[in-house]
């Protein structure tokens, strides 16, 4: 009765370690095609509900079967599988998606093709205001986009001027546009 005892202790034993024999920890770090670290990307399992997102400098750590796929994306990217292999250390380099993103509006919480979009929404490029010398961005868009209308701030100093498109009342009493900057470059508004 104790050697039956004894083997099922040793047989429980010996699956358990190779149960964990066959989960290997992989760490590594994603970065764009030019070697700049890629933070927020989305590191997960195929076929599988596990994942990470990888840190400020792009690394991740994560325990993965030894014969996994990893998917490896992230927003403006293409997506990425990595057979892990018994890898433990890996650099994953993802590609510009620039091209998938051209008819892409975002619209303050979601985003929308923009064929689908029935409001108006116009873009100021930086080429387009660069020769224009003011104290404030609002200014420089007067007579830029169709409809906007910069109305003055009042008379103290550093107020802020009041943007309005397309006239002053609106349905839900909100004529404040949402303005989105892209990186300095671009401005839109909607």
């Amino acid at each position: 009765m104790k050697q039956k005892l004894l083997l099922i202790i040793l047989f429980a034993c010996m699956s358990g370690m190779a149960a964990f024999a066959q989960s290997v920890q992989v760490s590594g770090r994603v970065t764009t095609s030019g070697s700049v670290p890629l933070p927020g990307a989305n590191i997960a399992v195929k076929g599988a509900s596990r994942g990470v997102i990888s840190d400020d400098d792009g690394k991740f750590s994560i325990t993965v079967p030894a014969r996994a796929t990893l998917v490896i994306s992230h927003i403006g990217f293409s997506t990425r599988l990595v057979p892990v292999k018994g890898q433990t250390n890996m650099i994953v380099s993802l590609d510009s998606a620039t091209k998938e993103m051209d008819n892409v509006v975002v619209i303050g919480y979601q985003t929308a093709s923009r064929k689908s979009v029935s409001t108006s929404i116009s873009s100021v490029s930086a080429k387009d205001i660069e020769s224009y010398t003011t104290g404030n961005v609002a200014n420089t868009l007067q007579g830029k986009v169709p409809g906007l209308q910069v109305v003055s701030g009042g008379g103290l100093p550093g107020a802020q001027p009041k943007i309005l498109i397309h006239g002053l009342s609106s349905i839900n009493y909100n004529n404040n546009p949402l303005i989105i900057v892209m990186g300095w470059s671009r401005i839109s508004i909607r």
